[in-house]
């Protein structure tokens, strides 16, 4: 099996059960909800395996897509002008995101103080609690991007398939930062924090669609940080976006307050995505 530029190595042939035609959206990825062997195949498998890096080089995406891979990196480095407002909106939404990260992650864990921090750049070199790079983000970003993954995927909302992707972002380094930098020793995923850490482990004992781990009152942030892909993909129907954001946060928290939060986010970024006033927004 791959996720798209990886390498078939002793763990992931075991994978190898579960195929999609290239044909589709993306390289053959694991699709679990559909065949019901092999999610209990990959989940056993995580049971006994704690940390790796065999899937960092893969993607959704055809490794020889060149085509559609130059036409994104001409738009971001400006070498060809956005289609519309909205869709250059929409690359600062996630693009946004992972700058942010990268920023905040040099400070993340840090003892708290209580005068006035600036940052004003990456910094020139490793940093925080990670030893991050200019530029490197966080588990934030990176579960950002397998909500982005899964959801082009499947064309919409699986709840089980983007879980397993944030499973295989945890064990198995799926889009960490880490994937181009060759002097770092110690590649694998950084930044779980306690509540998605107690939801991963809830989903790999007991696959449910959304997490039972905690309670009513458990509602910390990382769901709404990776959020961005959510109101992107769901920019021409609020009111489903809406939904879908709040269903997202469920899967790693309860709370209905990060559910909420989600919600709220969602409807300010459609808004500003399609350009409407700060003040109307």
């Amino acid at each position: 099996m791959s996720f798209g530029g990886g390498t078939n190595n002793d763990f992931s042939s075991g994978l190898q059960t579960s195929q999609k035609s290239s044909e589709g959206p993306g390289l053959n990825v694991f699709d679990p909800i559909q065949e019901e062997p092999f999610r209990s195949k990959f989940l056993d498998l995580l049971r006994n395996y704690y940390r790796g890096t065999e899937f960092i080089n893969f993607s959704i995406f055809k490794h020889d897509d060149c085509d559609n891979r130059k036409k994104a990196n001409d738009k971001i480095e400006g070498k060809v002008e956005f289609s519309s407002p909205a869709e250059d909106r929409a690359f600062g939404v996630i693009f946004g995101m992972a700058i942010g990260d990268a920023m905040g992650g040099r400070l993340e864990f840090q003892p708290v103080r209580y005068h006035k921090i600036t940052l004003k750049d990456m910094g020139n070199g490793p940093g925080g609690a990670f030893q991050l790079q200019p530029g490197q983000w966080t588990d934030d970003s990176s579960m950002g991007f397998c909500l982005a993954d899964s959801l082009i995927w499947n064309k919409g909302w699986n709840p089980h398939d983007c879980m397993q992707r944030f499973v295989a972002w945890v064990h198995l380094g799926y889009n960490n930062a880490f994937r181009f930098d060759d002097q770092r020793g110690f590649k694998c995923s950084v930044g779980l924090g306690g509540n998605i850490s107690m939801s991963m482990d809830n989903y790999i004992r007991t696959p449910e669609r959304y997490t039972t781990a905690g309670d009513k009152n458990t509602s910390g942030n990382g769901s709404v940080m990776r959020l961005a892909a959510v109101p992107i993909y769901y920019h021409n129907d609020i009111d489903e976006g809406m939904k879908i954001a709040s269903l997202q946060s469920k899967t790693t928290h309860q709370g209905d307050e990060a559910a909420e939060c989600c919600r709220l986010l969602t409807f300010i970024i459609v808004k500003c995505i399609k350009g409407e006033k700060i003040k109307e927004v």
